[in-house]
């Protein structure tokens, strides 16, 4: 029989689910917050186990980051943040030029133009650098040519 607290506990993550879409992990982070014992938020994240796919989940907040343009690194971070380890989401991050040239074309399309002063082209390289993109990534996104937004 599942006691008051814990249906409060499991209250609480159906609100927060309701809201957004929430990995197990921030959920439990949450209930820890709010005081719940360890068997009260076992027995809440088991009831709400069905509303729950961090696989979904991590999919999407990787997919959301990549197309913003952050590189693995970025990444990362923000999920490791968020109480995440790698081994969950390693398998999971971009491979390829696929956010370098997102960000490229965003930000820094200066690099596609010609005829851009030396100085101009040195501090936009160094700015993509300083976002964790590595200068083999960013050579190789250059040379094999960015391509155009239509």
């Amino acid at each position: 029989m599942t006691s008051q607290l814990s249906n409060k506990a499991f209250a609480l993550v159906t609100r927060k689910l309701a809201r957004k879409s929430c990995h197990s992990r921030e959920l439990r982070a949450a209930l820890v917050r709010y005081g719940f014992a360890e068997e009260e938020i076992t027995l809440a994240l088991e009831r709400a186990a069905s509303y729950i796919d961090d696989e979904a989940w991590l999919r999407d907040q990787i997919a959301k980051y990549a197309s913003r343009g952050k590189s693995n690194l970025e990444i990362m971070a923000k999920l490791s943040s968020k109480g995440i380890p790698k081994s969950e989401y390693e398998r999971l991050l971009p491979r390829g030029p696929g956010p370098l040239s997102t960000l490229i074309q965003k930000k820094y399309r200066i690099l596609l133009e010609e005829g851009v002063p030396r100085e101009e082209r040195l501090k936009a390289l160094a700015s993509i650098a300083r976002r964790g993109f590595s200068h083999s990534q960013i050579e190789a996104a250059l040379s094999e040519g960015v391509p155009h937004l239509s």
